[in-house]
């Protein structure tokens, strides 16, 4: 059985055409700008909205718990201090965070 590990990191502006080919989950639509993603081997398969919460993700691959994970993560980053800024502020405090997560491979 092989297992896979999941990354969050925030997203960039070169993430826009995998952002595109994920599917838009709730009724918030994704829009651009700064955001979180989760991928395995270097392949997006879900991403949520730092600033609206939006979530979007590849039913075939991302698990319930991976777009758990991004939701918690942007909680926490919302959060941190009991403050709340500005995305783009928010984004440089962000570290490259491992979900600590297993998925087991598609």
């Amino acid at each position: 059985m092989s297992h896979n590990d999941v990354t969050i990191r925030s997203t960039a502006p070169s993430d826009h055409d995998a952002l595109a080919d994920l599917t838009t989950l709730g009724s918030r639509r994704y829009l651009s700008g700064r955001g979180l993603l989760a991928e395995i081997d270097g392949e997006a398969i879900a991403a949520i909205s730092l600033t609206s919460g939006a979530v979007v993700a590849d039913l075939a691959r991302a698990q319930p718990r991976t777009v758990h994970a991004l939701k918690r993560r942007r909680y926490q980053i919302l959060r941190q201090g009991g403050d709340v800024g500005r995305a783009p502020n928010l984004v440089r405090r962000l570290a490259p965070a491992h979900a600590g997560l297993w998925e087991k491979a598609a």
